[in-house]
């Protein structure tokens, strides 16, 4: 016994290590060296169970529905519940957020597609990992703009922040108006979302390029009507993780990262008029123009009872589309390089995500509950 007990005090003033690097404590015969090794090794696992993964996440203040969604993961304990320390950046819109995730102040890079392509191409190991929502954006003119569709903006001014998804699609839709150059057929003016209700007032501008609630506000105070507005699953927002905090907390984080969005969704669908309330606090937007965003989404525009059948991995076709985004990006000098959209992607996490979804393997939704907000102030 004397010779099991210095093997124990040895053994147990050792710093631990991970699980896969320890070495056995073997006394070849001594069935109780043994338990107590198991003992260890097992209080050892619990306590890394416990343990809660870092992650600062970075929302667009201006963008709705995944403004609510946001406001969900930040407002509830659903990045509690799956095992994260989370805190949240709320941000004007996408560039800064993309320089925030180049600066290493926060860990996903979120956004409608140009711009998320963009930001991972710039952080070494970012990986693309799914659809984040359905949102509407458009072209809405002057009310007494006389043209009745696309084709009638050849001359026209037009602004918006050039370097949105938003703009480089409407663009696109320009060009397949039959405006084959929008940058030479049309006065293009670089402008913040917040300038365009001026600017439409006092003629500045002829039309504008956005998105809810500010597409929303634009029509119901008859600054603007709708020219063209885009359909469900035209916009289409993604969202990818550094690749730093990849490198560092690997497939198990990235799965537990996107359970948490699968459920925030699922929540959100289910509590709406809350979620809408938080994203009008968040944004300064009143609720009514706010609760716009939703309406476009095919998960948010009605209660959706099922988060087994919720998917968010990117599709074919959308990755062909956002190809031919990146594409006219190049042609148009706007970015210096030619980017391969579908080797930026990776679906192995949303899938997996997906799968342990179907098979129960995450926390309880009766369990999500709100908590203080977690956006830095």
């Amino acid at each position: 016994m004397t010779i099991i007990r210095r093997a124990l005090k040895k053994r147990m003033n050792k710093p631990f290590e991970a699980p896969c690097n320890r070495s056995r404590l073997t006394v070849t015969g001594i069935t109780l060296a043994l338990s107590v090794g198991v003992l260890v090794s097992t209080s050892f696992s619990g306590a890394r169970a416990q343990q809660k993964t870092p992650i600062t996440v970075g929302s667009i203040t201006t963008w709705t529905p995944g403004g609510e969604i946001y406001d969900v993961l930040c407002r509830t304990n659903i990045f509690e519940l799956n095992g994260f320390d989370a805190k949240c950046r709320g941000f004007s819109y996408a560039p800064p957020l993309g320089e925030a995730l180049l600066g290493g102040l926060i860990d996903n890079a979120f956004g409608a597609d140009s711009p998320v392509i963009r930001m991972a191409a710039r952080v070494p190991g970012t990986k693309i990992l799914h659809r984040t929502k359905d949102w509407v954006f458009g072209i809405l003119v002057r009310p007494d703009f006389p043209g009745k569709d696309l084709a009638s903006l050849r001359g026209a001014r037009l602004s918006g922040p050039f370097v949105t998804g938003t703009f480089m699609s409407s663009m696109l839709k320009l060009i397949d108006a039959g405006i084959k150059d929008p940058f030479k057929d049309l006065k293009l003016i670089n402008q913040d979302l917040s300038d365009q209700p001026l600017a439409l007032a006092s003629g500045q501008v002829d039309a504008v390029t956005t998105w809810h609630p500010m597409f929303k506000k634009l029509v119901d105070t008859g600054a603007a009507r709708v020219l063209w507005a885009a359909k469900q699953g035209d916009g289409l927002g993604i969202q990818g993780l550094s690749g730093p905090w990849l490198a560092k907390y690997g497939e198990e984080g990235a799965v537990r990262f996107l359970k948490a969005w699968i459920m925030a969704v699922w929540w959100t669908s289910n509590n709406i008029e809350q979620a809408n309330e938080w994203f009008a606090e968040t944004s300064g937007f009143p609720v009514e123009y706010v609760k716009a965003g939703p309406e476009g989404d095919r998960y948010l525009r009605a209660p959706h009872k099922n988060i087994n059948d919720m998917t968010f991995e990117l599709l074919p076709g959308e990755i062909k589309e956002m190809q031919r985004v990146m594409d006219y990006l190049y042609t148009r000098n706007l970015i210096t390089e030619k980017v391969d959209v579908a080797a930026m992607v990776d679906d192995s996490f949303i899938l997996r995500a997906q799968r342990e979804i179907r098979e129960g393997k995450h926390p309880s939704l009766s369990d999500i509950k709100p908590v203080e907000n977690l956006y830095i102030k």
